[in-house]
């Protein structure tokens, strides 16, 4: 069980219970279970074990059922291009919707995508270093989305109309070289009354 709280300011989400993980992959067993890959996006081995890598355009759809709030551990490693983790997607283009973090070796974008129109929720310039990992957590509750990287809080934004619950996707926007490994998602519940 994951042990972290976790407050926000403005009285937004002040300390949700963390339950215990829902899903957990990183992609060492065959078959891989639960995942959908396409494009450049497959379970490839590297030194350290197996890892989603892209070696171009693609992703992999974790075919989870829908989750709305949660908090989202993961390790990154980015290489030449944009990741992206997409997270509480739905439907079908061109009305799917979805929140898109995407990460370049010099910035991370937040999007929101619904009704057609994609808007922009957040920017931040963060260098990463090509080939190296770094651990990375996103926390998404009551439309408060925030990202640590590290431990330390890099990116916070609020959707005045949150989307619902949806699945996700992790992969490579464009580019190619870029992994991701030891995926844990835990289920935020929201206490209700005093």
């Amino acid at each position: 069980m994951k042990t972290a709280k976790i407050g926000w300011i403005a009285g937004i989400c002040l300390w949700p219970l963390i339950l215990p993980f829902r899903g957990a992959e990183n992609f060492d067993r065959e078959p891989i279970n639960g995942w959908e890959f396409n494009g450049g996006a497959m379970a490839v081995s590297e030194a350290s074990g197996r890892v989603l890598g892209c070696t171009g355009e693609g992703r992999g759809f974790w075919t989870i059922a829908p989750i709305r709030d949660f908090s989202l551990d993961f390790r990154f490693q980015p290489g030449g291009g944009w990741g992206e983790v997409s997270f509480c997607r739905g439907g079908e283009p061109p009305q799917n919707r979805e929140y898109s973090l995407r990460m370049s070796t010099r910035d991370i974008f937040l999007t929101r995508r619904a009704e057609g129109a994609e808007k922009p929720l957040g920017r931040r310039t963060f260098t990463f270093t090509a080939k190296q990992w770094v651990a990375m957590t996103i926390v998404v509750c009551e439309g408060k989305i925030t990202l640590s990287i590290e431990g330390k809080p890099v990116l916070a934004s609020t959707d005045s109309k949150p989307l619902p619950a949806g699945t996700m996707a992790f992969g490579c926007r464009q580019g190619e070289s870029i992994s991701f490994d030891d995926i844990f998602l835990y289920p935020i519940g929201i206490p209700t009354g005093k």
